[in-house]
């Protein structure tokens, strides 16, 4: 930063050191994540402003870390333009239209040629949200996709999460709370999460309750109850009273795929963002929606 700049005073806010060089902060009612502070520079989340049409110069990094490159095939015109793109951070090598293509085919490659897990592991980062989610087994989803042995997945621009989130859209998967499960229900694959230790069978149904010690919980409108980790502020679960008891929004951010960030062995995804009128960037939330509708078949999983 420059010389001059103060820091800003964030001691009204929680803390979470993700690495020797990061602490991340974020807000201790509602987990909205603010911002990083690191040696060399300050990052402040987007989706905390009330409005980021024109003043944002978006970059693309970390596209190596997805596996299957991740968001980057849908956005390829940013804002309005083509945004830089990177393997790591900025000073790494620009990631090239090849290049995640390349990604994306070799992650669906994997995905026809090998089975599918028996269960999926969900985790935060500091492991205190930990889970494994079963697969889909119809009719037990109330919704239809078009791949009826995948859950739907969406993303979101909605206000709500936005603003508890800190991020100006939101992944999330639709899922049977009944498949959410502390360690995996498969005898097989008998890897216990940490909070499964305390209980006496560890196979037990996650608790989705604001008494959960590991979950931050907090109601952002009447009858609606958002969940994430108290210690890393990760986004973990979204419930309503309409499908209270049987579907969960788990965030997408949590699951840890073999084939990549987009998971598609599991997901179905939509193509364009839920609530596209209340982003905060109508052009960037529209070249995302553009990017997502006009993808061909192959690349999307669809």
């Amino acid at each position: 930063m420059p010389s001059g700049v103060s820091r800003p005073d964030f001691s009204h806010l929680s803390a979470y050191v993700s690495s020797p060089q990061v602490t991340r902060y974020f807000c201790p009612k509602c987990g909205a994540y603010v911002g990083n502070i690191e040696p060399d520079e300050w990052e402040f989340a987007s989706g905390i402003l009330n409005s980021t049409e024109g003043l944002l110069d978006r970059v693309q990094m970390w596209i190596e870390d997805t596996k299957d490159g991740g968001a980057s095939i849908w956005l390829k015109k940013g804002h309005g333009t083509n945004p830089t793109r990177h393997l790591r951070d900025r000073k790494s090598s620009e990631a090239t239209d090849s290049f995640i293509v390349d990604l994306s085919q070799n992650s669906k490659q994997q995905v026809s040629s090998t089975s599918r897990p028996p269960s999926l592991k969900g985790s935060c980062d500091c492991g205190a949200v930990s889970f494994f989610l079963q697969p889909p087994t119809p009719p037990s989803s109330s919704e239809t996709t078009s791949t009826p042995q995948r859950y739907p997945a969406f993303l979101d621009a909605c206000t709500s999460c936005r603003l508890t989130s800190g991020f100006e859209i939101a992944c999330w998967i639709r899922a049977p709370q009944s498949h959410l499960f502390h360690a995996s229900p498969n005898p097989s694959d008998a890897s216990p999460s940490p909070s499964s230790k305390q209980d006496e069978n560890p196979n037990l149904n996650y608790p989705l309750t604001p008494t959960n010690p590991s979950l931050l919980h907090y109601s952002s409108s009447p009858g609606v109850d958002r969940y994430s980790c108290k210690t890393c502020t990760a986004s973990a679960f979204y419930v309503n009273d309409k499908n209270r008891g049987e579907s969960v929004d788990v965030a997408m951010g949590l699951l840890r795929a073999e084939s990549g960030a987009r998971a598609e062995e599991w997901l179905d995804w939509k193509r364009g963002p839920e609530f596209a009128e209340e982003g905060t960037d109508a052009v960037f939330v529209a070249a995302l929606e553009e990017g997502m509708r006009h993808l061909p078949e192959d690349e999307t999983g669809a």
